[in-house]
């Protein structure tokens, strides 16, 4: 399912990096992103096409960042994916975000 190749992806990510810390917090963001009392979690039904296709896109930017061996590029690459879950995540919980310029 779109879910899980996602947290397989991330999961990968954590534990390739070989820093505890990442992997905890790989951790810590799935139990949050799955926690029914803020209904983070959508269904794979409202994963729309088009968030899965942006969504692989992005993944494969920090892929293709981290094959290439470019950790700034793939630094910018993972900020870019986690910019647009926070976004996500915030328009679920009602707040308005702004877009640094």
């Amino acid at each position: 399912s779109p879910s899980q190749a996602d947290q397989l992806f991330h999961r990968a990510i954590a534990a390739g990096s070989r820093n505890s810390l990442a992997a905890e917090v790989h951790v810590l963001l799935h139990q949050v992103q799955h926690d029914s009392r803020l209904r983070f979690a959508a269904s794979d039904s409202e994963t729309t096409h088009e968030r899965v296709m942006d969504r692989d896109c992005e993944h494969q930017a920090i892929a293709d960042a981290i094959a290439s061996r470019d950790p700034d590029r793939a630094e910018k690459a993972m900020w870019d994916h986690l910019a647009v879950v926070q976004r996500k995540i915030m328009s679920r919980l009602g707040v308005r975000t702004v877009d640094a310029a």
